[in-house]
C-alpha cells in the first residue's frame, strides 16, 4: 500500500494532549506493520536528506542504497524530505530511491516515510513521476482544536507547578479560545510545538514575576502572552492572520468566526511507501460530535443535587487529566528505555571491535562480558517499559470505549430533552442540567 499522511504536528484530538508528532506516527506505523507480520521489527531509522546526499558525482546513489540497507525490515523515516528535490545530487538520491524500491532486495521488506510541508512535498513528488505514483493516497490530520490547545497549555503549565486562574469570567475564557483559533489560522502554526513554546515562555515569566509559594497566571495575563506570541509571529514576516487583541472591546471585530471560506493552512506531509501490500483496511474516522449546548441549572433542581453534580464534574475532569498524564509518563519511560538500549548496543559493538583489533585480550574479554550482561539488563528494562506502556494504553482505551458506549446509550435514551452532556456519579449518570438521572443498572454497568 502507498500512503500519504498530512500532519500538522498532532495526530488527532484523542492524542493531542500527548503531543504526538511525526516521529511517533512513524513508530506507530512500524508497530502496525510489525503486528501484521510485514516487518521484522518495530524500529524506526530516522534520517535527513543530508544522510542520502553526497558532495561528489556518483556517491549519492551509494549513500542512498546504504541507508536503505540499514532500514531493511524497519521503517525508514526521512524528515524535511523536500530537500531531496533541490539540486542535482538530491535528484540523484530521488532517482536511486525510486529505482531501489522496485528491486527484489528491498521490495516488500521495508516502509519508507517522507515528511515535510504539503506544498514542498507536492513539488518533491513532481520531480520524478515514479515517486509520485508510489504515494497515491492521503490521510489528513487537521489542526488541533482551540479547546485542545488550551488543555495542552494547562497540562504543560501544571507540570511546571503553575495553574491558570480563570476568575469565573466566561468572556475572558472565550477570548483565550478565540485567540488560539486565530493562531491556528496563521501559516506554519505548529500546534503542539507552538503550545509548548508558549508554556515555556509563560513559565519563565511567571517564575521571574511571582515569588509566592503557589504559582498561577490569570486569564488576563494569559491573553497578554498569547497576543505577544501573535505579534512575534507577525514580526517574523508571516504575511497573513488577524491582528492581536489588545482590549476586550475589540473582541467582536478582531476575528472572523466564519471559517467556511478561509483557505486551509499549509500542512506537514508524511509520505509512506510500502510495495508489500495491495490493500489495507482502515477503520472509519469517528464522526465529529456537535458542540454541546450551554449547560445551566434546570428549574427545580435542589442545592444538594446541584452541588453533588458539580463535585462529580470536577472529579470526572480530574480523572481524565490523571489518565492522560499516566499515558504520557508511560510513553516517556518506554522511549527512555529504548534510547538506553540503543546506546548500550552501540557500546557493546564498539568493545567487540576493539577486542578483535587488540587480539582479544583478557581485559577486553572481561569488559565485553560485563557490557553484554549490562546490555541484556537494559533490554529487559526496555521490554518491561514497553509492556507497561502497552498495558496503560489498552486500559485507557477500554475506559474511553466504555464511556463512549455509555454516552451513546444515554443520548439514544433521550432522557434529557435539552441534550446536555451526562456526568458520571457514584450510582449512575446525571445530566449537566441536574434534573435527569439514569442509574448504572439501567445502563448495564
Amino acid at each position: 500500500m502507498d500512503l500519504i499522511l498530512v500532519d500538522r504536528g498532532i495526530v488527532s484530538d484523542r492524542e493531542s494532549l500527548l503531543g504526538t508528532g511525526k516521529t511517533t506516527t512513524a513508530r506507530k506505523i512500524g508497530h502496525v506493520f510489525y503486528d501484521m507480520g510485514f516487518l521484522a521489527s518495530t524500529d524506526v531509522e530516522e534520517r535527513s536528506a543530508t544522510d542520502l546526499i553526497a558532495g561528489f558525482v556518483g556517491q549519492t546513489g551509494l549513500k542512498t542504497v546504504e541507508v536503505l540497507e540499514k532500514a531493511l525490515g524497519k521503517v525508514l523515516f526521512i524528515d524535511e524530505a523536500y530537500r531531496l528535490g533541490e539540486g542535482h545530487f538530491a535528484t540523484e538520491a530521488i532517482n536511486t530511491l525510486v529505482d531501489s524500491l522496485t528491486k527484489p532486495q528491498f521490495v516488500g521488506k521495508m516502509i519508507v516515510v517522507l515528511a515535510g510541508y504539503e506544498g514542498d512535498m507536492n513539488k518533491l513528488l513532481s520531480v520524478n513521476p515514479g515517486l509520485s505514483s508510489r504515494f497515491s493516497e492521503e490521510v489528513i490530520f487537521k489542526n488541533m482544536r482551540p479547546e485542545d490547545c488550551l488543555k495542552l497549555l494547562e497540562l504543560k503549565l501544571k507540570e511546571s507547578g503553575i495553574s491558570i486562574d480563570q476568575n469565573g469570567n466566561p468572556s475572558e475564557s472565550n477570548k483565550v479560545t478565540e485567540i488560539f483559533r486565530a493562531l491556528s489560522d496563521l501559516p506554519f502554526w505548529g500546534n503542539g510545538r507552538d503550545v509548548e513554546t508558549l508554556a515555556k515562555s509563560i513559565t519563565r515569566a511567571t517564575y521571574l514575576e511571582d515569588t509566592s509559594d503557589t504559582l498561577s497566571v490569570s486569564t488576563a495575563q494569559l491573553i497578554d502572552h498569547l497576543n505577544s506570541f501573535m505579534k512575534e509571529r507577525r514580526a517574523r514576516g508571516i504575511p497573513s492572520g488577524p491582528e492581536p487583541i489588545d482590549g476586550l472591546q475589540k473582541y467582536p471585530m478582531a476575528f472572523n468566526l466564519d471559517q467556511s471560506t478561509a483557505p486551509p493552512p499549509p500542512a506537514d506531509v508524511i509520505a509512506t511507501a510500502t510495495p508489500m501490500v495491495n490493500e489495507i483496511e482502515t477503520q472509519p474516522a469517528e464522526p465529529a460530535c456537535n458542540s454541546p449546548p450551554l449547560e445551566s441549572r434546570d428549574d427545580g433542581v435542589s442545592d444538594t443535587v446541584w452541588n453533588q453534580l458539580q463535585r462529580d464534574k470536577a472529579a470526572q475532569e480530574e480523572f481524565q487529566t490523571r489518565l492522560k498524564s499516566s499515558e504520557l509518563l508511560a510513553e516517556q519511560k518506554r522511549e527512555c528505555a529504548t534510547a538506553a538500549a540503543e546506546t548500550s548496543a552501540k557500546e557493546l559493538d564498539t568493545l567487540a571491535k576493539q577486542a578483535v583489533q587488540e587480539q582479544e585480550s583478557n581485559e577486553l574479554k572481561r569488559r565485553h562480558e560485563e557490557m553484554r550482561l549490562k546490555h541484556l539488563a537494559v533490554l529487559r528494562a526496555q521490554e518491561d517499559a514497553e509492556n507497561r506502556a502497552r498495558e496503560i494504553r489498552e486500559k485507557a482505551e477500554r475506559k474511553r470505549k466504555e464511556e463512549v458506549r455509555v454516552q451513546t446509550k444515554l443520548r439514544q435514551m433521550g432522557v434529557c430533552v435539552a441534550g446536555f452532556r451526562w456526568i458520571k456519579q457514584a450510582d449512575g449518570y446525571r445530566c449537566a442540567g441536574g434534573s435527569h438521572f439514569v442509574s448504572n443498572g439501567a445502563l448495564d454497568i
